[in-house]
């Protein structure tokens, strides 16, 4: 059977459904548990695709893969049985995940290079990446470098993304041979005149750049627009009281305002530090923009060839040329 087809799987969800529209007229497949929803949006969205019913999580049926020569991925996975089947049989792979266990876990897999595999192709990790190679390149003399992100709690989130954040703020995260607690390990920033603290988080970014970048020290830190917020966060994180947000009714009431947000903005911001420097840029809507940076690359895998194996987004694009497509402009800044 022959593989001319572009399976997308939870196109239909808050990322997703950005890629879905974008590659529009493409033969393309969509895939999930729920075939009533996919139908749904399918039909709000005046759309044609196919539809298969599948969850990646568990075994697969291989038969449901026969004519796929793309495969896009827009929800988390518990193995990696599916990008393992993808080098086997030569498809190209691209992956929206910001889960740091997940694609460290790729990164370890003995890949063939049979075909293309991009990870990294949001926000962070994906833009945070290559603002870093920018500075890395501007400023090769800088050792310590923090990547700070500022989001705006007026922003919608998905389902998937606010469980991963809740489950982030409670966990703590190996780093170099640090074993570190969220939130603890506190920054501050200015971007745009406005001044932001923030804190260290599991970001997959700053992993993916330290096996870049082995003689850097790269941390990723995470603060919000309100600095009200950042500083409840980090106070909980400290006394330990961060624990209440597994119970169901916080992790409840956590999911509820962050889908219906009544305070904050749809800000998002970026900047790169080290030394006496600092590039940053600044945003709106979060999940448009890694819409928008998933759908650009996601075009650029299924119109021409790329490098073939484990690449990012920097493989794929330079950031001049990404903040270029999306009108986002660059701020840099020496304070020496």
């Amino acid at each position: 059977m022959k593989r001319d087809k572009i399976m997308i799987v939870g196109g239909h969800g808050h990322v997703g459904r950005h890629i879905s529209n974008a590659l529009r007229g493409e033969k393309i497949i969509l895939v999930g548990r729920n075939e009533a929803r996919i139908h749904d949006f399918l039909n709000q969205q005046r759309l044609e695709a196919e539809v298969r019913v599948m969850d990646i999580n568990q075994p697969l049926d291989e038969a449901l893969l026969e004519d796929v020569a793309h495969m896009i991925v827009c929800i988390d996975q518990e193995d990696t049985q599916l990008i393992e089947y993808c080098d086997n049989h030569g498809l190209n792979y691209m992956d929206v995940t910001a889960n740091s266990t997940y694609i460290e876990r790729v990164a370890q897999l003995p890949l063939s290079q049979k075909g293309t595999y991009i990870f990294g192709v949001g926000l962070a990790p994906g833009l945070t990446n290559l603002l870093t190679h920018h500075f890395i390149g501007m400023y090769p003399e800088v050792k310590d470098i923090d990547v700070h992100i500022i989001l705006g709690l007026g922003d919608k989130h998905g389902d998937a993304a606010i469980t991963w954040t809740i489950d982030n703020l409670v966990t703590e995260y190996q780093w170099q041979d640090q074993r570190l607690t969220p939130f603890k390990e506190g920054g501050r920033v200015v971007i745009a005149n406005s001044k932001y603290k923030s804190y260290n988080f599991n970001f997959a970014d700053q992993f993916m750049l330290q096996r870049e970048f082995a003689d850097k020290n790269i941390k990723t830190k995470l603060g919000f627009d309100m600095g009200f917020a950042t500083w409840v966060v980090h106070a909980l994180s400290t006394t330990g009281l961060i624990r209440i947000a597994t119970t169901t009714w916080m992790r409840n009431l956590i999911q509820g305002a962050m889908k219906r947000p009544v305070v904050g903005s749809d800000l998002f911001a970026v900047s790169i530090q080290g030394g006496h420097h600092e590039i940053s840029v600044v945003g709106s809507d979060e999940a448009q923009f890694t819409g928008d940076v998933a759908t650009l690359i996601a075009r650029r895998m299924v119109s021409a060839p790329l490098k073939r194996g484990l690449i990012t987004i920097a493989d794929v694009i330079d950031v001049e040329s990404l903040l270029e497509l999306t009108q986002l402009n660059m701020n840099i800044l020496d304070t020496q």
